[in-house]
């Protein structure tokens, strides 16, 4: 589909091996990550930019939809969700749109971030953490204490939440609180059963668990977003306690590499370098910068503009509440479909 410039999100509702359907490219068209800012696709950086800044802290409630089935001990089978092999080349199935939160042990603040998870058995996996990550500079701290870093992965929520994920702030900085600016409110988080950490009431699937401080395995090869495959690596292994979901969940996949993956990441990116460049130009003194937008209108004689659109409202966010018209649709489907990044097949 994305050959033929055609990028709805698709459902598998009939998917072989596993009773739980799988959605992907939900971020494949920028009108849909627009409709979760409640905005239009030329102001999408624009509002992305303004709500980073407002950050609202997260409200924890007692229960919610991610807990409605919890499975623990023996009964954690990671095998029986629908965790997508990407590749012909890739080393296994891997879980590739996962928010993980951790919480970092000098500050008790909480991070979240995405990482890709290779699954090795029915309760343990294996985890990539860029080297440029917060993640991975918090799990260093646990490895010089030599303590296993608590962890908890969510799959499937809005999409707010792994826009806020991706924020280029400072580890000061709590992500959930970025989410919330997005939203427009406070978003609703309930505790783990496993862990002492929290996820978003509203999500669909959460993995919780812990990331080793000393056992490593060889990861990858893997279909990377730049559409090559990256070298094996000797990473950490994660071993789950918990799984919590929905009694119906819906398995949440991104496909590395494409639109999906790109448009996704891209935003916060946009923003980054936006900012990064119009710095200079208010330390001046200066109130206008003779540059476009992000996401490439003109410049103004304004410094700021705000947006005209309303935020989203009420506290039960979830993918499955986005709902849109024209191009941006949602299909189904009764079979699963190779999606391989291009190039895939060479190595770097």
């Amino acid at each position: 589909m994305e050959k033929q410039n055609r990028q709805p999100a698709v459902l598998f509702r009939n998917v072989r091996g596993s009773a739980v359907p799988v959605v992907t490219n939900l971020f494949g068209h920028r009108d849909r990550l627009a409709l979760a800012l409640d905005t239009t696709g030329d102001k999408l950086n624009q509002v992305y930019r303004e709500r980073e800044k407002r950050l609202i802290p997260p409200v924890v409630v007692a229960a919610g939809p991610i807990q409605e089935r919890v499975l623990t001990g023996n009964d954690v089978d990671l095998t029986t969700l629908p965790i997508v092999h990407h590749n012909s080349g890739d080393a296994g199935a891997y879980i590739t749109a996962g928010v993980t939160t951790v919480r970092d042990p000098e500050t008790g603040i909480r991070n979240a971030g995405m990482y890709r998870f290779m699954l090795k058995d029915k309760n343990r996996m294996l985890v990539h953490l860029a080297e440029a990550s917060h993640v991975f500079y918090i799990h260093r701290k646990y490895c010089e204490r030599k303590q296993n870093m608590p962890i908890a992965v969510t799959i499937g929520a809005h999409p707010l939440f792994h826009l806020g994920s991706l924020s280029f702030c400072s580890i000061d900085t709590d992500e959930y609180a970025i989410m919330g600016g997005l939203f427009g409110g406070a978003q609703e988080i309930v505790k783990c059963t496993s862990v002492d950490l929290d996820v978003p009431a509203h999500g669909e699937i959460c993995l919780e668990g812990y990331i080793d401080f000393e056992k490593r395995e060889p990861e990858g090869p893997f279909g990377e977003w730049h559409t090559l495959y990256g070298d094996p690596m000797n990473n950490p292994v994660v071993t789950i306690t918990a799984m919590t979901m929905r009694r119906d969940p819906i398995y949440h996949d991104l496909c590395s590499g494409a639109a999906d993956h790109q448009l996704l990441g891209g935003i916060s990116r946009l923003g980054q370098i936006y900012n990064q460049v119009r710095w200079p130009a208010q330390g001046s003194g200066t109130s206008t910068c003779p540059l476009p937008d992000a996401a490439g209108q003109p410049a103004t004689s304004r410094s700021r503009s705000s947006s005209k659109g309303s935020r989203p409202t009420g506290p039960r966010r979830s993918f499955r509440r986005i709902r849109s018209s024209g191009t941006p649709s949602l299909s189904t489907t009764t079979s699963t479909s190779s999606m391989r990044p291009r190039y895939c097949g060479s190595s770097i």
